[in-house]
């Protein structure tokens, strides 16, 4: 589990063996953050105009980013993701999402 971070237990059942089981998801995050810096969305230079020309909230603007994973509640600031060689698709049809 992620230090300071309360996660929601969630029961997931199985179709065919009709058995429960459980798994962690940190979606409930307070505000998404960079992998690799670990700035909030409101720290991160541009993203707050880009989110009010966009008319959305910084952290939803975070949430609608193409690296954002919903899992970890992480994404890809721009200078990260240049950083890091701007990975695109590791499989035919997935988009590249922060770890």
């Amino acid at each position: 589990m992620i230090p300071d971070v309360q996660a929601q237990m969630e029961l997931i059942c199985e179709a065919d063996t009709g058995q429960a089981e459980e798994r962690e998801t940190v979606t409930d995050l307070p505000t998404p953050t960079c992998f690799r810096c670990h700035r909030p969305p409101a720290e991160i230079p541009g993203w707050m105009y880009d989110a009010h020309v966009e008319g959305m909230d910084v952290n939803a603007y975070a949430k609608a980013d193409g690296t954002y994973n919903p899992v970890t509640n992480h994404f890809a600031c721009d200078t990260c993701y240049l950083a890091i060689g701007q990975p695109a698709y590791p499989w035919p049809g997935t988009p590249w999402v922060a770890p």
